[in-house]
């Protein structure tokens, strides 16, 4: 038997993506109902297109009554909600999903956010017209079954809904979130469940309101089991803890959660960012294996945790550890898993930078990895390159005969060293943005010229003190850090990392020694760009100069150390370690030295600091395995 279905939605001024909802749905449902609460767009136009039968609703803050509204005038055995910014994939077969007359029917829903990612969820969105069932909540409204759902059947449905609502764009143009605060203040006070402190929480974390997120979150926790929606609770409660600074704390919650949903891969995810936030990379890596092994799996799943970007947070991890080939070979998993994921591309040319492997064979290599095979693709290269000042641009540019724009031309010519062309096509553009402040501010380093540095003066937001302190510099003469405002030290490091990545070592060692004055603080986040670029022998010796100033500053011993033990100077890496457990005893600092005992095959150290690990931070794993 085939059973007739209606769609039933409520919309308001949704003629930019009503036509896609309604013609996924053409010839899959057999009546179309549409409440409208106040359109004053093309909206009702597009709807008749579709022979929908369209009714008002006066709107009263409610979406459930409103929703409901629109079930009252539907007439076939199943009713198919969907919301305007909703689609059906295009093989959905509804008619086939209904045939064993289940009374609801479960549906996934692929989210898609921005930075092309996707977030899937499960919800009821088809189910019997006959059972009488209602929504409820103002917001989040949802289907009432809480007291009866032992007695209905569930169904599973093939059919999958595209969600496009949630994408940043979207939420600024609709001002989501701040529609919806006072709908859900209101629907906590008059029905405070589980369920809606739970979507209180999820509006205060939106917010970064991340206090009063956990408060919500604890009272939700009360009442949410067996609830589909307790696994991303823990998670988000966890993320809430380590943004207000109790990272360890979330961690306690992720590992009863992993407990109670061993499969769920966003969990194992979050596990891994919350360890490798405390300095637990051993763990952190653990957590993302393990992502890997179970795939993207869950009740609510972020599509890639347990693939594309598992493979990129441990791409991260082993660089930041500085294992180099290790972090290689995970990136290029990652970009081969899913080439439209942008921070994967923008590691990829980070780590082979680093590396210094030649252009020629970053351009041959990158090809086999990404290959072009549209112009969207193309264009999202090509603006990434941009954005990194990657001398790949200008082969991309010419190799695929493209007209950019004069000041793309200029910055693709100014970062393969072509200087001279750089500054033409500089002078040929009539205004200069913002954004090319620094690139502008670091070729009139590079060629001494008076009158590019005036250019970037003119775009640059600095006092004239400033640009004088700026000039200072450009006519070789020093400056002391306590003369500098926090603006200037930043437009500093800026420079500093552009010469960095042009190699240009002489203009680099000119201005360093007439910045050797600098305070440990700024001599710090100089070592930290060179060691970030591959150059760890220079950062060692500029990290000493800030290490001979403050000799008990965390970040600059963790940093020595590391670098140390990278380059083989391990009685060094172990002086700086053994500095850092005396000024900062986290389980970090044990992390590392543990490493080092390792590196120099020092057993005793190594039971020993196991010992420590053990007895004061029993909530990490790796350490009782090995």
């Amino acid at each position: 038997m085939t059973y007739t279905i209606s769609l039933c939605m409520i919309v308001k001024n949704e003629e930019k993506v009503l036509e896609k909802c309604l013609s996924s749905v053409q010839n899959k449902v057999d009546e179309i109902i549409i409440v409208d609460t106040g359109s004053t767009d093309r909206t009702m136009e597009i709807a008749e297109k579709y022979q929908a039968k369209i009714y008002s609703f006066e709107w009263i803050n409610d979406f459930a009554a409103a929703r409901n509204h629109s079930l009252e005038q539907a007439t076939s055995d199943y009713l198919l909600v969907l919301d305007a910014d909703e689609y059906l994939e295009e093989e959905s077969d509804l008619k086939k999903d209904v045939i064993n007359y289940k009374d609801y029917y479960i549906m996934r829903i692929k989210n898609f956010l921005s930075n092309n990612r996707v977030l899937t969820h499960s919800a009821i969105r088809i189910f019997k017209n006959d059972k009488g069932l209602r929504y409820k909540n103002r917001l989040h409204e949802h289907l009432d079954i809480d007291k009866i759902e032992n007695e209905l059947s569930r169904g599973e449905a093939a059919s999958i809904i595209q969600h496009t609502g949630y994408k940043n764009e979207v939420l600024e143009e609709k001002d989501k979130r701040n529609r919806n605060m006072p709908l859900m203040k209101i629907e906590v006070k008059e029905n405070p469940t589980s369920y809606n402190l739970y979507n209180m929480a999820k509006l205060y974390m939106n917010n970064e309101e991340y206090e009063k997120a956990f408060e919500y979150f604890k009272k939700a926790f009360v009442g949410s089991e067996n609830r589909m929606y307790q696994p991303e609770l823990l998670t988000r409660m966890a993320f809430c803890l380590d943004q207000l600074g109790f990272t360890e704390d979330g961690l306690k919650v992720l590992e009863d959660a992993a407990e109670l949903y061993p499969e769920d891969t966003g969990i194992w995810n979050e596990r891994g960012n919350l360890f490798k936030n405390a300095g637990y990379y051993r763990d952190a890596e653990l957590a993302w294996l393990k992502c890997l092994s179970i795939g993207d799996k869950g009740v609510t799943v972020d599509e890639g945790v347990g693939s594309y970007i598992a493979y990129f947070n441990l791409a991260v991890l082993y660089d930041m550890q500085g294992k180099l080939a290790k972090s290689y070979e995970m990136i290029v998993q990652s970009i081969q898993t899913n080439i439209a994921f942008v921070p994967s591309l923008n590691k990829y040319f980070e780590i082979v930078l680093k590396a210094n492997i030649p252009l020629i064979d970053i351009y041959n290599n990158f090809n086999l990895l990404y290959n072009v095979a549209s112009v969207e693709e193309l264009q999202r290269l090509l603006d990434l390159l941009y954005t990194l000042r990657h001398p790949l641009l200008h082969e991309y540019i010419e190799n695929k005969n493209i007209v950019a724009e004069t000041h793309i031309s200029a910055i693709s010519y100014q970062y393969i060293k072509k200087y001279d062309l750089a500054q033409q096509y500089w002078n040929e553009v009539e205004e200069i943005k913002e954004e090319n402040a620094i690139d502008i501010l670091t070729l009139a380093f590079i060629k001494k010229d008076l009158d590019l540095l005036m250019r970037a003066k003119s775009i640059m937001n600095i006092s004239e003190k400033e640009y004088k302190m700026i000039k200072s510099l450009f006519n070789d003469q020093s400056i002391r850090s306590q003369k500098l405002s926090l603006n200037l030290k930043n437009i500093l490091i800026e420079l500093l990392d552009k010469l960095i990545y042009l190699q240009e070592f002489d203009t680099l060692q000119t201005i360093s020694n007439l910045l050797s004055g600098m305070n440990s603080e700024f001599q710090y986040r100089f070592g930290k760009l060179l060691s970030e670029k591959g150059y760890g022998e220079a950062a060692i010796d500029v990290l000493i100069k800030a290490y001979n100033q403050n000799e008990s500053d965390i970040n600059i011993n963790v940093l020595l150390g590391d670098l140390c033990i990278r380059a083989g100077y391990l009685e060094d890496a172990q002086l700086f370690y053994t500095k850092l457990i005396k000024i900062n005893s986290e389980y970090s600092s044990y992390e590392r030295y543990y490493n080092i005992a390792e590196k120099m095959n020092d057993v005793t150290k190594m039971e020993e600091v196991k010992s420590i690990i053990l007895k004061k931070y029993p909530i990490s794993k790796w350490i009782s395995v090995i």
